[in-house]
């Protein structure tokens, strides 16, 4: 399958400066990422259990700027208290997303930085939730529907004398900057 063109670059009368510009922000947004939502791990002490189980199993794939603000936005409006994420965030960023909340009174916004790879977008989603204190809320992988308890069905059952093992298969996909996906089907083997 070919890739789907980049849009041209626009030109302007004021020469090749421009030019590169706009065709670099085509290039940042072309990439494209996938970020899935552990709904049923540890949410941490800043975030809402309650809030992050309503939130989509996954925010993309989309381009890596808009998937990275909503996964951040997703934070924000999951936390008892914005402002406690809003110290997580470091300002003085241009050029990246921005994210708003309402505390103290006032409205803030605070500007992401520029993301440049899908990539980028894992390190600093694992970064904020390192700090936030869910490690495993974001993954670029689908989430188990056991990956949040201590012990899968599979676990009670292998103790169990006479059990057979079945493998277990999952389904794992990567997400091109042309839109497409790769999918591998993986033997997860318990024993």
């Amino acid at each position: 399958q070919t890739p789907a063109p980049a849009s041209p670059p626009l030109s302007t009368s004021d020469g090749d400066s421009s030019t590169k510009q706009i065709s670099a922000v085509n290039t940042a947004c072309s990439f494209s990422v996938c970020v899935y939502v552990n709904k049923h791990g540890n949410s941490g002490p800043h975030l809402d259990k309650k809030k992050v189980q309503q939130l989509p199993d996954h925010f993309g794939p989309g381009p890596v700027n808009v998937v990275l603000q909503q996964a951040v936005q997703a934070c924000v409006d999951c936390s008892y208290q914005s402002k406690t994420v809003f110290g997580f965030l470091k300002s003085g960023h241009h050029g990246g997303e921005m994210i708003t909340a309402s505390f103290d009174g006032e409205k803030h916004a605070i500007h992401l930085p520029a993301v440049n790879s899908a990539s980028f977008v894992l390190r600093f989603l694992e970064k904020l939730c390192h700090s936030l204190q869910c490690d495993n809320l974001f993954s670029s992988q689908p989430f188990s529907p056991y990956m949040g308890c201590a012990h899968s069905p599979t676990e009670y059952d292998r103790n169990k004398p006479g059990t057979v093992q079945q493998p277990v298969f999952w389904r794992t996909s990567v997400f091109l900057s042309n839109g497409c996906s790769q999918f591998w089907l993986c033997n997860l083997s318990l024993t």
